[in-house]
Formats: C-alpha cells, sequence, structure tokens
C-alpha cells in the first residue's frame, strides 16, 4: 500500500504533536513538594537552606520581616513591574544549595517565565533553549530555566548553565526534613570551619561539629519567633557531652556580660544567644532561643 504524501504529513504532525503534549504532562505533573526539590540538589558537602514564604504571608510574619513595601529599592519596584513577580505575593517557597564555587535555587510560586526572561534579555542576558545566563561579576554567571509553570531554577556560578544541574535528580542522605517555616541543614565541612555565621554563633556551633545532621530553624511560636537546633549523634552519651559543652558555653556568656554590666541591645545575636536552653533526648540534642524578627531578617539577607 502506498501513503500518499498529505497522510504522512498529517501522521507526522499528530505524532508531534502528541510527543509534544506528552513531554508538557509529564512537566506539569512531576512532583515539587519540599522533599522533591531537595532531589535536584547534589547531595555533597554543601549547605542547604529552606524558606516557606508562604506560610510567614500567612502568619503575617512576612511584612513584620521585610519592612513596608514602601521601603523597597526602586531597582527592585522596576524589576516587579517588568517581570509581573513579587516575592510578597506570588513566591511561595525557595530552597537553596550553597556549593563550594555554586549555588542552586528552587523558586516555587507564581511566575511568567516570559516576562522575566524578556526583562533578563534586556540586562544583557544570553537565553538559549530556555536558559537565560547573565554575567553578574568576572567569571561569574546568574542563570535560570523554568523547572514546571510554578517552579523556576537559579544558579550562580563559574559557569553560564550552572542551573542545569538541577535536571539531574538525586537520592538524598536526609530526608527527614523539619516542618519549619525556615531551615538551614549545615553541613559537615561548614561546621569545620563556620565563617559565614555571625561570630557569636560560632562556639555553639563547634560544639556540635562532628554530629551526623545539624539543622538550624525559626518558627512562629506564641507569637514570638524561635530558632532551634537539632543535631543528632551516633550515641546518647555523645549527645549528652554536647549539651554540656552547649550549656557550658551559654553560662560563660552571661558572665561575661554580668562582669561588665552591659545587656545587648535586642538587635545582636548576643540577645538571643543568651536565652538558650537544651534539651537531650537519646542521641539528639535540641537548642531553643527565643528570636527577634530583626534577626530573622538579617539571617535570610545574609548579613
Amino acid at each position: 500500500m502506498r501513503l500518499r504524501p498529505w497522510f504522512l504529513a498529517a501522521f507526522l504532525v499528530a505524532f508531534c504533536a502528541g510527543v509534544f503534549l506528552l513531554l508538557e504532562w509529564q512537566r506539569r505533573s512531576r512532583d515539587f513538594s519540599d522533599s522533591a526539590l531537595l532531589m535536584h540538589f547534589p547531595d555533597d558537602e554543601g549547605s542547604v537552606m529552606y524558606l516557606n514564604v508562604q506560610a510567614l504571608r500567612q502568619s503575617g510574619l512576612l511584612d513584620v520581616i521585610a519592612g513596608q513595601r514602601a521601603e523597597e529599592e526602586p531597582e527592585y519596584q522596576d524589576f516587579v513591574r517588568a517581570t509581573a513577580f513579587n516575592y510578597r505575593d506570588d513566591l511561595d517557597a525557595v530552597m537553596a544549595h550553597f556549593g563550594v564555587d555554586a549555588e542552586l535555587f528552587i523558586l516555587r510560586g507564581r511566575f511568567s517565565w516570559d516576562q522575566i526572561s524578556r526583562y533578563m534579555k534586556a540586562n544583557a542576558a544570553k537565553c538559549i533553549n530556555g536558559v537565560c545566563s547573565l554575567p553578574v561579576s568576572r567569571g561569574r554567571y546568574v542563570s535560570a530555566m523554568p523547572l514546571s509553570p510554578d517552579v523556576i531554577a537559579v544558579g550562580t556560578g563559574t559557569h553560564r548553565t550552572v542551573v542545569y544541574s538541577a535536571l539531574n535528580l538525586r537520592e538524598r542522605r536526609n530526608s527527614n526534613l523539619p516542618t519549619d517555616p525556615f531551615w538551614l541543614e549545615l553541613s559537615p565541612e561548614f561546621l569545620k570551619n563556620p565563617k559565614r555565621l555571625p561570630e557569636g554563633t560560632r562556639a555553639f556551633l563547634s560544639a556540635v561539629n562532628g554530629a551526623r545532621n545539624v539543622f538550624l530553624s525559626v518558627s512562629p511560636e506564641s507569637g514570638r519567633l524561635e530558632a532551634r537546633l537539632v543535631a543528632s549523634f551516633a550515641s546518647a552519651a555523645e549527645a549528652a557531652a554536647r549539651r554540656s559543652k552547649l550549656e557550658a558555653t551559654t553560662a560563660l556568656l552571661r558572665k561575661f556580660f554580668e562582669r561588665d554590666k552591659q545587656r545587648p541591645s535586642e538587635s545582636e545575636i548576643a540577645t538571643m544567644l543568651l536565652s538558650g536552653t537544651f534539651e537531650q533526648h537519646e542521641g539528639e540534642v535540641v537548642g531553643r532561643w527565643p528570636m527577634p524578627a530583626t534577626l530573622f531578617r538579617k539571617a535570610v539577607e545574609g548579613n
């Protein structure tokens, strides 16, 4: 039987349309829950951060932490007008991986990729095959791509397409994630040399160096914020020793301020650290501190 040219052309069009619809269905139906987002990151010595913006928005804490809209920088207001995206209204969650020479962010919310890519092009970005990359400093780039209509990946590093690494799904060594709206998983490598954290916190983190897992988290508690540290150790005996070290570090800090008859202001990290309490449950140590909103804002901004 001889196929007519029009029949063959129609078959090819239908086949291509079917493949496109199948790929689009797979893209839209992929799992982008919190635990699934974690699988887009390398399972290496990097640290992972998570921020549930939707939960903070619903609790009313987002405006307290971020400040008033009128305080936003003019450059950010221009970005909002050009992209129709404002994190206050449109961002639901962000998870980030901080590696040795690259950072990767997965954002979940409501986006218009067409408008975002046009904005990036207007600022000297190159967009190829759905990936836009933009030089931001000497030898470093920001690259971005959509993973689904409501999920975007953003990478920073020395390669133009560092964001491509978000396409590789990996099994994680730790899938038991905190339920708090903000948490930070500290890698063993980071704990050995925690230069990114405020100086006052380093003595506390040295007390949990060598733990299997270390999470720092923040959650609303009785109308205020509470910072929490959870560190897991190989044995109950080791956990007990680390709890004692944390309590001793806190007592030493209190004596320092009592001796000099000083009291740190609410905006200082020492105010929070002076109020720490610690518990041990088998091989796990839990520390708790009341946290002023101003300190949380600084932590999220990286100041």
